[in-house]
């Protein structure tokens, strides 16, 4: 029980830090390798992902060079941690800006 809430206090630790987001991800993803998937459960919802994708359009059709490399590759980190099916209602949303940024 200890063990848990030490655990507990170190992620929300770093999650007070200002660019601690990436490391606490990956603490819950390597904590979580020994199962089946590695899916975020938030993101499993059937709107999960819905709030990030107008802040990733925007990112990528009016963002400068380097912002939109970083913006897919954060797309990219979102897609990995949702289900397919919950991925499924937001196709659209997610390939409409990348289709315009290479035409």
């Amino acid at each position: 029980m200890k063990e848990r809430k030490r655990r507990r206090q170190k992620i929300f630790g770093l999650l007070k830090k200002r660019k601690a987001a990436p490391q606490a991800k990956n603490i819950w993803v390597s904590k979580n390798q020994d199962k089946a998937s590695t899916e975020l459960p938030g993101f499993c919802l059937p709107k999960g992902i819905a709030p990030l994708l107008p802040v990733f359009r925007e990112a990528i059709l009016n963002g400068m060079p380097d912002e939109k490399e970083n913006t897919v590759q954060g797309m990219g980190e979102v897609i990995a941690l949702t289900s397919a099916a919950s991925l499924q209602p937001s196709v659209v949303h997610i390939s409409g800006p990348l289709i315009r940024i290479l035409g």
